[in-house]
């Protein structure tokens, strides 16, 4: 669990998919990456504790995605690539976050 959610903190920093997206880039292989680190939670595996804090590395960043856009469009991104991406983003977080929450209960 701790290298899923250490994973997720690596997007933000040196070659992760929000780093570049704050500098106005899109870069395919760190949105990829990002996308497959999500699609390894397996809300079932985790405990109590665990799924918390996974909830917290996660619900946040289909918003951070979003307000990146406009940047990376900006900057010359094609819009369809970026939509393309956020969308499965969306849809994945959302997935991820209701399967979390529905073993908290």
């Amino acid at each position: 669990m701790n290298n899923l959610v250490e994973a997720l903190s690596r997007e933000w920093q040196g070659e992760g998919f929000f780093y570049f997206a704050r500098s106005m880039h899109f870069n395919e292989v760190a949105a990829m990456r990002l996308l497959e680190t999500l699609r390894q939670i397996d809300p079932v595996q985790h405990s109590g504790s665990e799924r918390r804090q996974l909830l917290e590395s996660i619900w946040q960043l289909p918003y951070f995605a979003l307000s990146y856009e406009a940047r990376c469009l900006e900057n010359g991104v094609p819009e369809d690539r970026y939509d393309s991406f956020r969308i499965k983003l969306d849809r994945l977080v959302e997935e991820k976050v209701n399967g979390l929450i529905e073993q908290l209960q």
